[in-house]
């Protein structure tokens, strides 16, 4: 029976992430605080798969899993298998007794309230950040507060025996989360796929066109883009910065390219010739080859 990682506790949306990746097969879930700790978990071989959310159509990307996964792809060899998308139904959560009218704070992850923060400030509640949304309804429970709600799950508020005081408070009605599969075994091969990489090139005129180019070149699509300055980054790949004035600006590109399969790994053989290069290393790194997800849309009622 596989072993399924995900941050937060059970009711958490990733709970339901890592139910959706294995429909139909027996899993044992593994909720973990940090998001360190999902990947340690599986470096320890505590767990056999990581779930984890990667970004949001309405909050944007969670850069602290891309620096993870670029971490542990060096160290562990770490790869995504497969993806998702769900649609995030959010629930404004309260003790039993407690009124919408009461409520002066709402806490979650910083993910959730961005999702709801336009239905936050009309109803003038204060959005105050957590490490996890069904964690939080616990925690409100057992201190037994009055003025103080959660932002989270049907699961959670059902799990807690806590009262939903308003349902869907998400700003936009198309809110949905990519959700990734990570593990040490590589998907199997397909001839249409995914591709997630990694990659610095220099700061220099041209050079990001360069880069397009080879894609273009090739007809796949860009689906995603992402930049991160290199010298900031807490990850191996600080040595690649240049030193000087000329490193200073020079970053991490984290990019989704869809195709054929052999297309997409040519266009990533090209792609090494115009990064960064030091003492024989190419920053170029394939985080995974894996097929299309699809979207989900089971967050408005149970899971469980």
């Amino acid at each position: 029976m596989p072993i399924v990682a995900f941050q937060g506790a059970m009711g958490a949306f990733s709970e339901l992430a890592a139910r959706s990746f294995f429909k139909g097969q027996r899993i044992e879930l593994l909720p973990c605080e940090g998001y360190r700790d999902m990947f340690e978990a599986m470096d320890a071989q505590k767990a056999d798969y990581a779930a984890a959310p990667i970004e949001n159509s309405t909050g944007g990307s969670v850069y602290d899993y891309y620096d993870l996964l670029l971490e542990y792809s060096i160290k562990s060899n770490f790869t995504i298998v497969n993806e998702l998308k769900i649609r995030i139904r959010h629930n404004l959560i309260a003790n039993k007794g407690v009124k919408l009218s009461d409520i002066k704070i709402a806490r979650s992850h910083p993910q959730a309230l961005a999702q709801c923060k336009d239905y936050l400030s009309s109803n003038k509640i204060k959005a105050q950040q957590d490490y996890d949304t069904a964690g939080v309804v616990k925690a409100i429970k057992d201190k037994k507060l009055r003025n103080v709600a959660a932002i989270a799950s049907v699961q959670a508020a059902y799990d807690l025996d806590m009262s939903i005081l308003q349902k869907n408070t998400q700003d936009h009605d198309e809110n949905y989360t990519r959700f990734l599969l990570i593990s040490k075994k590589p998907a199997r091969p397909t001839t249409d796929t995914k591709a997630s990489i990694i990659f610095c090139v220099k700061n220099e005129p041209c050079s990001l066109y360069k880069t397009f180019h080879i894609f273009a070149s090739k007809k796949l699509d860009i689906v995603r883009v992402e930049t991160r300055p290199l010298m900031g980054t807490t990850t191996p790949w600080r040595k690649f910065a240049r030193n000087g004035e000329s490193g200073i600006w020079d970053f991490l590109f984290y990019m989704d390219i869809s195709g054929k399969t052999q297309v997409c790994k040519s266009a990533i053989q090209d792609l090494r010739e115009n990064a960064l290069r030091l003492n024989g290393d190419t920053a170029v790194r394939v985080l995974g080859f894996y097929p299309e997800g699809g979207f989900y849309d089971i967050t408005g009622t149970r899971w469980r």
